[in-house]
Order: structure tokens, then sequence, then C-alpha cells
């Protein structure tokens, strides 16, 4: 039986185009990102680190596992892990899973054996962080149950999955010394949902935690702070270190992979479950007693491990475990993502989407004297974040200005990466319900439903030009549901090409172009507005920075003139010298916020929604 990447046929429909290996040198390094869309091989020079595996990858469809490291090299260039060995076909090189998985008192998957349980990689990246003589990988991963099957739509052939866990991890590789390397592992792990509980093994081993898989000769030595250390069929005490030494490669050299344990670990030092043949080795964390995965916060879980020639007291295993004792993550002024403020300071508030435990929360102005049954013009914002973070506070003083002009105008939650553990389809679903949710709502809240407009920033202009160019993605079929294409459009900075076009320049580098399939849940130009444009489209007005370095102004000039070969009303405003995010209330004196701003007034003038001349002037003092 030959392992297989279990990939399903809309993604390889989706990245026919994207097979070419891609190279990224690193800028403070001579570290070598080869991307594919496998997942990525890490390089130093000539030399290979390890190859990080995103993609499913299965064994004739079962074991099916992703988010781990295989092949793991030494320094000499030679493979020292395995993966899918004949004795345990789930083991799978350096790894991090657990045998326990509990939601609400019910047992729903086994990460450590790939049952019931999908890793979503949603996202791997090189992180923008300066570093000198080192290079960080940061994964963005969504553990998933088959058997919490949630309402969102579809990405792996057809089956869907519940959301539960969502990891962040980073892995730093330093530059290999003269007889050794380090690798760093910073795993940030946070429930999803209420009452998510993690384990090792149910047994009196209780093995499960950061476990590696390496090759097993018969001279191989356990060693740690104390010398050696004999395995044992429960977890023993092994000290903060443990050493595997000998031939773990088929040059028949004496070579080493050693784990050294943070202190910041829970139950640090934690024991160790040590196998002699056919298995894994790990420090055992929390063993048989399952743990609460917390909602607000992530348990942090670091780990280095030091991959070197000779023995462990030749290369002073035990020093490298002090200095590590010392060292601070690098990554410890990182924000973790915040839930978005449930009010905002002058709007009513309510709920317009109940999903998966989530409620979500729309945010609405209203102009003076605004009473139900009124037949005013209105605006829903979606913010920008990736698809991954932000809240709708950014629209707060578009909201408000628009309001001030006799508009009814909302900024709406809708569900991110970080927070909930969902893909860009979501996010997309999400809008689309919250467009619904005004036009059905539309005599109690004053508005005129044939006068509804959608606008958003980065991420949230994707959205909203998704909403006037895709109809019909994710519905269920012969499904009556409430109209949720907008009126018109008013897009900032916006993500309108989210997939290779032919005869072009990709929109952003090859490595995002890979990736692209997996944050947006579904084949790329499913959920592209620029690939779904077609007549009778709602009018547009785009304002986009000519400097953006993120999402290009020639994706705007593009979709700018597509539309409008297509029949369509649009305008596109470019700004000389300006970025991402130019436009956000509160920058640079508000200069460019005023501008886009009054421009959309304009916008709004010509489509008989609004009446007068702009008022931003005013609206600023």
């Amino acid at each position: 039986m030959k392992p297989f990447t279990n990939t399903s046929p809309s993604l390889v429909a989706s990245t026919l185009l994207l097979l070419t290996t891609l190279t990224a040198t690193a800028a403070e390094s001579a570290f070598q990102l080869d991307w594919s869309k496998e997942g990525v091989l890490v390089r130093e020079g000539d030399q290979k680190v390890f190859f990080y595996q995103r993609a499913p990858k299965s064994l004739d469809g079962k074991y099916t596992r992703a988010n781990y490291l295989h092949p793991v090299y030494d320094l000499d260039g030679q493979v020292i892990t395995d993966d899918f060995p004949k004795d345990h076909y789930h083991h799978r090189g350096l790894f991090w899973a657990w045998h326990y998985f509990e939601h609400n008192g019910e047992k729903i998957g086994d990460p450590w054996s790939c049952k019931d349980i999908a890793w979503d990689v949603v996202n791997v990246e090189q992180t923008k962080a300066k570093e000198r003589n080192s290079i960080t990988l940061q994964a963005d991963v969504v553990w998933k149950s088959r058997k919490r099957v949630s309402d969102s739509p579809a990405f792996n052939a057809g089956e869907q999955f519940q959301p539960l866990v969502k990891e962040t991890t980073f892995i730093r590789v330093h530059q290999a010394e003269a007889d050794h390397r380090k690798i760093d592992f910073e795993i940030r792990l946070r429930a999803l949902v209420d009452n998510l509980k993690l384990g090792g093994s149910e047994d009196d081993k209780g093995y499960g935690g950061f476990s590696t898989r390496i090759k097993l000769p018969k001279d191989l030595q356990f060693i740690g702070r104390n010398g050696a250390v004999e395995p044992h069929r429960l977890a023993v005490e092994g000290g903060p270190w443990l050493d595997f030494s000998g031939s773990l490669n088929d040059t028949g050299k004496t070579t080493g992979l050693a784990v050294l344990q943070h202190p910041t670990l829970p139950d640090f030092p934690q024991k160790w479950i040590l196998r002699r043949k056919t298995s894994m080795q790990n420090p055992q964390w929390p063993g048989n007693e399952p743990v609460l995965l917390p909602t607000d916060k992530p348990v942090i879980l670091r780990h280095r491990i030091v991959i070197h020639r000779g023995d462990a007291k030749t290369a002073d295993i035990d020093r490298l475990q002090r200095e590590y004792e010392k060292e601070q993550s690098p990554l410890a002024k990182m924000r973790f993502a915040s839930p978005a403020k449930p009010t905002l300071p002058g709007a009513r508030t309510e709920i317009y989407k109940n999903v998966d435990g989530n409620q979500l929360p729309i945010h609405i102005y209203e102009p003076k004297g605004h009473m139900a049954g009124d037949n005013r013009p209105a605006i829903v914002f979606f913010f920008g974040g990736g698809w991954k973070n932000g809240a709708p506070g950014q629209f707060e003083h578009h909201c408000k200005y628009l309001a001030s002009r006799g508009m009814v105008a909302m900024t709406a939650e809708y569900r991110v990466l970080s927070r909930h553990g969902v893909r860009a389809i979501d996010c997309y679903m999400d809008a689309k319900s919250a467009m619904r949710w005004a036009r059905a709502n539309a005599e109690r809240l004053g508005i005129d439903g044939a006068r509804l407009a959608a606008g958003g920033g980065s991420a949230g202009g994707h959205l909203a030009g998704a909403l006037g160019t895709i109809h019909h993605l994710g519905d269920r079929p012969g499904a009556r549901m409430v109209n949720a294409v907008p009126d018109a459009l008013a897009l900032f900075n916006p993500a309108l090409v989210v997939a290779a076009i032919e005869d072009k320049d990709l929109p952003f580098d090859h490595e995002k172009l890979l990736g692209m399939p997996y944050r947006m849940g579904v084949p790329s130009e499913q959920l592209s507005p620029w690939h779904n444009i077609a007549p009778n489209q709602p009018p547009a007005i785009i304002f986009h920075g000519k400097a953006d370095p993120t999402v290009k102004y020639a994706t705007a000039e593009w979709l700018d003139q597509k539309y409008k070969a297509a029949g369509n009303k649009c305008r596109l405003v470019g700004y000389e010298g300006e970025v991402h995010g130019f436009f956000n209330y509160g920058r640079r004196g508000n200069k460019m916020f005023a501008a886009t701003v009054e421009e959309m007034d304009k916008f709004f003038i010509e489509l008989g929604w609004l009446k007068g001349e702009p008022t931003v002037a005013q609206f600023l003092k």
C-alpha cells in the first residue's frame, strides 16, 4: 500500500495551474521555502531540514492526517522520521495529538489514531517578524469532528465537519551549528465550543501530546539529565529533556534527536512515554485525566527539538536545555484575537443569525427621528481582516455619517478564522444571511428592500463584492430564499480576485495562490468576484490605493474593466501613494476617510438614494 494525498476533486481542479514548486528566499537568513500544494519544504542552502504536511494524506483512504512534519532530516541530509509505519499506521513524523476528545461528556474523536477528526490547515506562511539566523512558519489549523456536523458548505468531497479547536502553531528553525540544529515549536490550542476536553489514552499509560516517530535502531539510547533512562510500559520520570541517539540513519553513524521541554509547559517537567520498539516517544500531557480546553485563551505548549551528531554528551544537550529554559517566547508580545465588542456607541444591536452556537450581531445606526415603516435606503458593511480577524467597529464612523445623511447604516459581525475556526465560504454565507435578514425585516427596520447596499474593506470588500456577483453558492438546491443580492456596492481596497487569471500577472505571490483554495474553503474561482462577473449586476464604486502592497491596485482595474464590459456600472477611484487600509477612520487626521466618504456620498446621490451635498466636513467637526 502506498500513501497518497487525499485531496478532493474540487481542490485538485482549483490548483491545476499551481503545481510548480516555488522557492522564496528568507530575507534574514540562508533559508529557502519550497512551496507546493502538499505543503512546504524548509531548506538551509542545499540542506533539507523538514517538510510540513499541509494537505490531507492517507493510506488507501485510511489514517488521514495533516499538520505534521515528515520527512525530518539530520545534519547529513538523512531521513530520521517515519510515516505510516507498519506497526502503527497512524504514527507520523513529528506530530502533536491526543487520544481522547470529548464534548459535553461524549467522546467525539481520536486525533491520535486519525479517527473522526480532520485537520483543516487554512493558512501556512512565513511570519513577517525580522529574524537573525532563523526563520519561522505559522500554521493556522482548525480541528474538526465528523461527529458534530455544522451547516457550513462542504469543502472536502461533500463531507461536513464541525469546527472544534483553533490551533496556531509556530515552528522556528535555527541555522545549523557545527554539531546540531534547533527547531522550536509553540503550539496554541483554543476551544471553539464550550465543554471541550482532550486527554491521553484512557488506559493507565495515558500517552498523547507532542510526539516523535523516529527510526528505532537496536543501539538506540535513552539519555536524560541524570543519565540513562529505561523505557517502561507506563510513563517514567526523565527530567526536562530526553535524548534518543543511535544509528538513526543509513550511514551507521551515531546521530540523535533530543526533545526539550520549556518550563512554561503545564505540569513541567512532564513525564515521558518511551518505547524501544515499534512506537513513538513523547512527553506525556495531560495523561489519562482529560483537561478542559478554554475558549477565551489558548493553552500554549512549547518544545524544542535538537537534531545532532554524536550522542547526548557530545551534543551537550543539558547545556542547551538550560539555555532554552531562560528563553522567553519571541512571540510573547503577539496579540490573541479577542471577541468583537457586543455593542457599538450610538448603535442599536440585534442578532441576525445563530450558527454553531454563535449569535452574530448587527449594529444599526439610524437617522434622527427614524421610525419603523419608513422607507429609507440602507447599507450593510463588512469589516476587513483577511477572513481571519477584524471587528464591526471598523465601519462605525462610516455608519454614523451615512445615518446623519438619512440612510440606515449597519455593520455586521461575521465568523472569522481566529475566533470561530471557519473559512471564507462561511464568512460569505454569514454575509448573505445579514443581507437576507435586513430585507426580511425591511418594514420593521424602516428601510427600502430595493435600496439595500453592501459595503466593506479588504476581506469585507471581497464579501460585499461576492454578494453582488455570486448569487447561489452554498444555497440548498431548490430552497426558496430571500434575495441576498445588494442593490449597490461600496468597496474599499477589496480583494476582488482570489484565483489566477489566464494571461494576467498573478494577483498575489505564488505562496498565497497555492494556499487560496484552503483559505476560501471552495475552489477559488467559485468565490472570486472577478471570475463571476455577468450582466445585470449592481452599480459599484471602488476606492483603492495605487501603492497597496496587500491587494494590488491592478486587481481593481481588472474588475472595473470587466464589470463595465458586461454592461454594469462601475467607478474606480484610485489614490496615488496610498496603501492598504488608507480609508480607515482615525488615520492621518482623517484626510482619506473624508475623501473616500465624500465620494461614496456622491455615488449614492447619483443613484438617487441621497439628496443635497455631502456634509463630511461638518460631520468631522
